[in-house]
């Protein structure tokens, strides 16, 4: 509930100094006060009730000092109903994320079937796109093959040769054998991107381009180290960015830096250069962490 008067906090510091409050009938110890400091919500627990006009908080306020700042007040109860929620949501979250990261690693660039697991809990087990790609590369186009596609196997005229054919002489067998005689392989094209055939394209710079449904999908994944202002957010690049617009970007923390988790802020799929996050647990200094982005 909103509180009466206002309060100042000072950097690295307990209390926290009211104006007009009415700490000791408003309060509760045990019980959260609720603040925004440059549009960031800050949450705090109370943990001893001084007078009207003074608290003092269970952590010191990681901040720049700040007075004339209107806040609201969460009983007991309440609080610790709402951070047992938080904390469940959280955790669903972040499985969330580490599924999106493990399944997009495996259908990027696992061989043969993956399984991938999807957030109700349940599996589905299905071929690579690298899978896909190399099984693909090695079938013949029908249309490559002439009318010899619509023909019968056989051993007579007007149909395709079996392996027992009498009519194939001079061929090397699947074992064994010699060759003799020079051979010239200058026409052949080992340079060939067997991706583009499922339309899939390397760009460079950890990104894919994938043309589904007359669309240029992009997908661009990587690893940043990012640099926290003191209220614990920072704007990411794009290693690549998206030509018209952001359909989609997913990040986690990549290793233990400090921060506990992170939320991406301010998205708007116009934004197709970089996507701002808020750190929760870290307020300044390096961070790393792992994001995949989807746009065209």
């Amino acid at each position: 509930m909103a509180a009466t008067g206002t309060i100042a906090l000072n950097a690295n510091s307990l209390t926290v100094t009211g104006s007009g409050t009415k700490f000791t009938t408003e309060a509760q110890v045990g019980g959260a006060l609720v603040t925004y400091i440059g549009n960031v919500p800050y949450t705090f627990v109370v943990g001893a009730i001084n007078s009207d006009t003074s608290i003092a908080l269970t952590a010191n306020y990681q901040g720049t000092n700040v007075s004339g700042q209107s806040f609201s007040l969460i009983d007991r109860s309440a609080y610790t109903a709402i951070t047992a929620e938080l904390g469940a949501r959280t955790a669903q979250a972040i499985r969330g994320l580490n599924y999106d990261k493990a399944n997009w690693q495996q259908i990027l660039t696992g061989s043969g079937n993956v399984t991938v697991n999807v957030p109700d809990g349940s599996q589905y087990t299905g071929p690579s796109w690298l899978s896909l790609a190399n099984s693909l590369a090695s079938k013949a186009n029908s249309a490559d093959l002439g009318n010899s596609a619509t023909k019968d196997v056989g051993t007579a005229a007007n149909t395709v040769a079996a392996g027992n054919d009498s009519r194939i002489t001079g061929a090397m067998p699947k074992t064994g054998g010699t060759f003799t005689g020079a051979a010239n392989f200058s026409t052949l094209d080992l340079s060939k991107n067997f991706l583009q055939n499922v339309g899939i394209t390397d760009l460079g710079n950890s990104a894919l381009s994938v043309q589904t449904g007359g669309r240029a999908y992009r997908i661009v994944f990587s690893t940043s180290v990012i640099t926290l202002n003191s209220s614990g957010e920072a704007t990411v690049g794009y290693d690549k960015t998206f030509p018209t617009a952001l359909v989609s970007v997913v990040a986690i923390p990549a290793d233990n830096t400090g921060g506990t988790s992170l939320a991406i802020i301010n998205f708007s799929t116009s934004r197709t250069t970089s996507f701002d996050v808020h750190v929760f647990g870290q307020s300044s200094g390096g961070f790393r962490l792992n994001y995949i982005a989807i746009g065209y």
